[in-house]
């Protein structure tokens, strides 16, 4: 008699292609993002009781979306915030990838890449501002800052 056990053996794996409607991809992905798992667990562990499921997790994400901000849209919202206000690139850069060293594999460039994206978002606002006649940039709001990725 063995003094351990065999592992069990695990479900052969193949590979699926499928085309699914957007909306369901992005439902699978808010679902996946929001438990903190992969779109392979969440397909491959409803998919049983999918009708069932994917109603149930419509109406909990449905719920949740209108309160739930990631920590990437966060991050996001403060970099436009503090070039907003005038703060240097490259200290926002260094703050953001300070605060999430522990939590990416690579915190520099994405933070970089935030930033980035949060500078050509605050100018594009101020190019619309100044075209609307006023000569004046605008600053939005913080409560109105939504990130695009």
């Amino acid at each position: 008699m063995p003094l351990l056990k065999p592992p069990a053996p695990k479900p052969e794996r193949v590979n699926l292609q499928v085309r699914v409607e957007k909306s369901f991809l992005e439902l699978v992905e808010r679902y996946a993002e929001f438990i903190g798992a992969s779109r392979e667990y969440v397909v491959t562990e409803s998919a049983p009781e999918a009708p069932r499921q994917i109603g149930e997790a419509r109406e909990h994400l449905r719920a949740a979306s209108s309160t739930f901000k990631s920590q990437s849209e966060h991050d996001w919202a403060y970099a436009k915030r503090a070039l907003a206000r005038g703060d240097d690139p490259e200290q926002i850069i260094q703050q953001i990838a300070e605060y999430r060293a522990d939590e990416k594999d690579d915190p520099g460039y994405y933070a970089r890449l935030t930033v980035g994206k949060a500078q050509a978002e605050v100018e594009k606002t101020k190019s619309k501002s100044m075209t609307a006649g006023t000569g004046e940039a605008a600053t939005t709001p913080s409560s109105e800052v939504e990130p695009e990725h």
